[in-house]
């Protein structure tokens, strides 16, 4: 065999592996920047070397007036009696939406409170079975960020008994892992 069609059949081998593997493909970065655009929080689903888990896992960063604020930490939800959902993921769907809207805080120093904020919604899909969603809303706030992991809607009829949204924090300095029974953690930079 000549060497000019052993070097074809080495290229087609690798085009074929890439096409029908994802090790190829490069990770698309999802981002939504506050009204004022000094904030910006990034989501990406991609692998990374230790001391990270591993495998595809979904992880987001925040700038603040382009410098790092939080570096590449984990996202996932932790069940009770299933197990967690935390990588192995593929983009399904993502959404936009800009709010700006008041409300009236009847207990703090501010009657009236500005609710301005741009969202970006991230649809998750488990790339094996059962191939549960679940959906990333990003809040940028012009003081602060938002976010919420839930179960996407085709599953949120469905009991949930408990579970733990598990969120990482990685600073400079070192980690922390948070858990939240709450909506939304709101928490100015």
């Amino acid at each position: 065999m000549s060497k000019r069609a052993i070097v074809f059949i080495i290229l087609f081998l690798v085009a074929f592996v890439c096409i029908h593997s994802n090790i190829c493909s490069a990770a698309t970065e999802y981002e939504v920047a506050s009204p004022d655009g000094n904030l910006i929080i990034s989501f990406e689903l991609k692998t990374k070397p230790q001391p990270y888990l591993p495998g595809l896992r979904a992880y987001y960063h925040v700038t603040y007036k382009g410098k790092p604020i939080l570096i590449d930490s984990p996202l996932g939800l932790d069940f009770l009696k299933d197990k967690a959902l935390d990588q192995d993921f593929e983009v399904v769907n993502t959404s936009r939406d800009a709010h700006d809207s008041v409300w009236e805080n009847h207990f703090g120093s501010k009657l009236e409170v500005r609710d301005h904020y741009n969202q970006l919604t991230v649809s998750l899909r488990e790339r094996q079975s059962p191939n549960r969603r679940v959906d990333l809303v990003f809040r940028a706030y012009d003081e602060g960020g938002g976010l919420p992991l839930l179960p996407s809607s085709a599953r949120r009829t469905e009991a949930i008994h408990a579970f733990r949204r598990e969120y990482g924090f990685l600073l400079r300095g070192g980690c922390h892992s948070v858990p939240s029974k709450h909506s939304f953690l709101r928490k100015s930079l």
